[in-house]
């Protein structure tokens, strides 16, 4: 029992993380953060949802079960987190170098 809080605790901790990597903030227009932060979760949802397929269709296959749903979100979050990270070191090198 006190294993399973734990995996919700860290799942939801997970999940509030991905949401504030995910989130494009403008002070004062909230309009905008909400449509900048929509498309881009529309665009890199994909990716996302994509390889988790892929990885879930692996483990079935190698394992012969399915993943639990838990599971199956972490990866996703895990992997949501990880193109997050390369998005923003892209717009940061991108705008550093625009600058120059």
């Amino acid at each position: 029992m006190k294993q399973k809080h734990k995996e919700i605790i860290s799942l939801t901790i997970l999940t509030v993380i991905y949401l504030v990597c995910i989130v494009r903030y403008f002070p004062g227009r909230p309009f905008d953060s909400l449509t900048k932060t929509m498309w881009h979760l529309l665009g890199v949802a994909p990716y996302s949802i994509g390889i988790t397929v892929i990885i879930v269709s692996s483990l079935q296959k190698i394992n012969g079960v399915r993943p639990a749903w838990n599971s199956i979100a972490r990866i996703y979050l895990t992997l949501g987190l990880v193109i997050e990270f390369f998005c923003g070191l892209y717009n940061y090198l991108e705008r550093a170098q625009g600058s120059m």
